[in-house]
């Protein structure tokens, strides 16, 4: 669990509370006001069976980067598969921008993860989310069993945003068209605000503008607003050192426009 609180005019980590396979580090934001927690798997990963669930509170005015130390590996899983589940609430004026490593999936691995987000009035929320195919370096390509994201967000009850992406190798062939083609790794991020909110408008400009200087070989991004309060970015790309720097310019912008402090900066 993650509490976090405004006290004495700063974000603070007022509750952390982890368990196996997780755990939850405190880090530092520089001068920003905001809250940094990354998220760890003992063992560097999902084994078979394994069972995470994650609550996050993030309440008044308060501000939350949680992100991951590096790649979220899912390894064999002979028996069950591993899951994850994440449920947040965002409350009034709060900003959270979740921005996790993508997962990579080893062969014959299955992963499942469910996120369910509550949002307040004048709070803003983003969500990264990624899947790479496979260890490419040892030719490693859609060899899992596999991969389910289902990401919900709600305002008062009632849905806003949904963003859910699934694949199962065996059953439909990854490179047929209208799946992944030559590609091996996707990623999306998704804005979630109250429009004409100065916070949520300036963030949509952001990643509407970063995503259109996408342009390198390998890899394409389409930026879009289905609603006046969801925006959303989608990309895909033939690999992870393909992908790597537009990640980082996404996320990095999201992070900088909410938080005032960009945490990718300092990840290797």
């Amino acid at each position: 669990m993650i509490q976090v609180d405004r006290v004495a005019g700063r974000s603070r980590l007022v509750r952390s509370v982890s368990q196996d396979p997780l755990k939850l580090l405190s880090t530092r934001s520089g001068d920003s006001d905001c809250c940094s927690v990354v998220v760890s798997n003992y063992g560097g990963g999902f084994l078979q069976g394994d069972r995470a669930h994650l609550t996050v509170n993030c309440s008044d005015n308060a501000r939350l980067y949680l992100g991951t130390q590096a790649l979220n590996k899912v390894y064999r899983c002979p028996g069950q598969g591993a899951e994850q589940t994440i449920v947040g609430t965002v409350e009034e004026g709060a900003r959270v921008a979740s921005l996790p490593d993508p997962v990579m999936l080893f062969a014959d691995s299955r992963f499942v993860q469910r996120q369910s987000w509550t949002v307040g009035p004048g709070a803003v929320l983003a969500i990264a989310d990624g899947m790479l195919s496979g260890r490419s370096a040892l030719g490693e390509s859609f060899a899992f069993d596999e991969y389910r994201s289902e990401t919900r967000v709600f305002r008062e009850g009632r849905p806003i945003a949904t963003e859910n992406t699934r694949c199962e190798p065996k059953r439909l062939r990854p490179a047929g068209i209208a799946a992944f083609g030559e590609g091996h790794l996707t990623f999306s991020l998704l804005v979630v605000g109250t429009a004409d909110e100065a916070c949520f408008e300036q963030t949509v400009e952001v990643l509407e503008q970063s995503a259109g200087e996408v342009h390198a070989d390998g890899v394409a991004a389409v930026f879009t607003r289905p609603k006046k309060d969801v925006a959303v970015v989608r990309m895909i790309a033939v690999d992870l050192v393909t992908a790597d720097e537009p990640m980082r310019r996404l996320n990095g912008c999201v992070a900088q426009s909410m938080l005032d402090f960009n945490p990718i900066a300092r990840k290797a």
